[in-house]
């Protein structure tokens, strides 16, 4: 995954800014630089650098391109390598980091925790080098900004119970082929938050 970083500060900015040197000091061949540059100009001592607005752009494969843009139902399918879990889990993270955002990743039967995706996320976290701005607990993870992300078996659920799920920006609903339609009827008209999303990933039968 290779990433980039640029910088937005006034129509007047020039190649000459302050801020031009610490761009040019970084390379960007990887996501960690991007990162590690974002810190450098927050960090810098001249307020012309710390407060220019920076933006971390992280290429994405072009099959999966047409996700990046708002929809309700969003959806990818394929077998082991495909990157389909590898895309949605750095697409959440990105998006917990872009802004405060309730997500809650979801399957037909969860009876650990072991059988979600917090492990790749935990893992996209560190390869990403964000760890500083997310919290692991146990059982969710939180961000700095506010962000929260839980994980839960759909098939605990109940009408009243699925109602702690109200106001979350985003569903991941990992294994969508496992998912009944009970769950899918519970599930739909509780992420109902304006511009909430639910994302489905499956394997092909």
């Amino acid at each position: 995954m290779i990433a980039s970083a640029y910088w937005s500060k006034s129509p007047r900015s020039s190649a000459s800014s302050p801020i031009s040197a610490v761009v040019s000091s970084f390379s960007t061949a990887g996501t960690g630089a991007s990162v590690k540059l974002l810190d450098a100009v927050r960090n810098h001592h001249d307020p012309r650098v710390n407060t220019a607005r920076m933006v971390l752009v992280i290429d994405t494969p072009r099959v999966f391109k047409p996700l990046l843009a708002p929809a309700r139902y969003k959806g990818a399918y394929g077998g082991r390598g495909s990157g389909k879990s590898h895309f949605f889990a750095e697409m959440l993270i990105r998006r917990c980091l872009a802004a405060k955002t309730h997500v809650v990743c979801v399957r037909e039967i969860q009876e650990s925790l072991q059988q979600s995706v917090k492990k790749l996320l935990e893992s996209k976290i560190k390869t990403m080098h964000v760890g500083k701005r997310f919290t692991v607990m146990y059982d969710k993870i939180i961000g700095a900004n506010g962000s929260l992300i839980t994980f839960s078996g759909m098939r605990n659920h109940t009408a009243e119970s699925i109602k702690s799920l109200e106001g979350f920006d985003v569903a991941w609903v990992e294994e969508a082929q496992s998912l009944s339609q009970r769950s899918l009827d519970l599930l739909r008209p509780t992420i109902r938050k304006e511009a909430s999303e639910i994302w489905f990933s499956w394997n092909p039968n």
